[in-house]
């Protein structure tokens, strides 16, 4: 009796997990294309303030720790956002600087399409929490800004590369905010074919 107790309990623990995991996975949701997250190992991060770089320090293959915080990283994450359980990459923007990310020498496709958003809980935490802005750059030059206001939501963004489709280039990402507290961000960027 003890032991369907427990499994049980675990059942019942486990039921609402695989529950999150699976919504928003509607059909038709998935963008077809590689994704920038499984290139983490690849990628370039760093903070700059007032003009002076500095790179964020590798943990692993796939954390880049940007300070002493432990929020303060770029890496892989499962967050809340807009409702439902996303796979998506974990950018805490920097008090008073810009967050970059940058893909060295990926092969360009049709376009480049990804999301982005603040967790439910900072939404919901931080009420008066400050918008997060999100640049994506091809070659160094902003092709696409896009705010993130503070509210619930998993905002889409595309940018046609299909003039540069089979070239190789780098794609950046630059994270900014003017108040850094609560803003519990992520985005996703896959290259199309």
């Amino acid at each position: 009796a003890q032991r369907w107790g427990v499994a049980l309990g675990v059942v019942a623990l486990l039921v609402p997990v695989a529950g999150m995991a699976l919504k928003g996975k509607k059909k038709g949701a998935t963008v077809k294309g590689r994704a920038l997250i499984d290139a983490l190992d690849k990628a370039r991060v760093s903070v700059e303030r007032n003009g002076a770089k500095t790179p964020c320090k590798k943990r692993g293959a796939l954390r880049h720790q940007c300070s002493q915080a432990s929020w303060n990283y770029v890496g892989p994450s499962s967050e809340r956002v807009g409702d439902a359980l996303r796979r998506c990459i974990w950018a805490h923007p920097v008090q008073g600087a810009v967050l970059r990310i940058n893909f060295p020498r990926q092969k360009l496709g049709g376009a480049i399409v990804g999301h982005h958003g603040i967790t439910d809980n900072a939404v919901r935490s931080f009420t008066s929490g400050a918008p997060v802005t999100l640049k994506l750059l091809v070659d160094g030059k902003v092709v696409l800004t896009r705010p993130r206001a503070n509210s619930r939501g998993w905002d889409r963004f595309r940018y046609d590369t299909s003039s540069r489709r089979g070239k190789v280039g780098e794609i950046g990402f630059e994270i900014t905010t003017t108040r850094a507290g609560g803003r519990h961000y992520c985005f996703d960027a896959v290259v199309t074919p």
